[in-house]
């Protein structure tokens, strides 16, 4: 349940906790410390950089699964060759033990 008991405030439930945190704790607080007009810049600051740091962990992983996608079809290529040569020389072999 929401801190400030507003509804008013509090409509959408994915902001709930962020309204409240900043409505009933950051404000008051603010306005009763002396520097806190620096408050809602560290709150807004400190709340950023959770989501950048995923965001550029996304972007750099993606950035590198496209570079691992282009090695892996080259090695795709050689394993089924590789494979391919495998499957007939046991063919052979099997051919070769049954009627020989």
């Amino acid at each position: 349940m929401c801190l400030c008991r507003r509804k008013y405030l509090c409509r959408r439930k994915h902001l709930r906790g962020r309204r409240c945190l900043l409505g009933v704790v950051l404000i008051p607080l603010s306005a009763s410390v002396t520097a806190g007009y620096l408050l809602p810049a560290v709150f807004a600051v400190a709340t950023a950089i959770p989501v950048l740091a995923v965001a550029w962990i996304l972007a750099f992983s993606v950035q590198q699964m496209g570079s691992f996608y282009g090695k892996m079809q080259k090695v795709q290529k050689w394993m089924n060759l590789l494979v391919g040569i495998v499957f007939i020389l046991i063919g052979i072999y099997s051919c070769w033990i049954m009627y020989v």
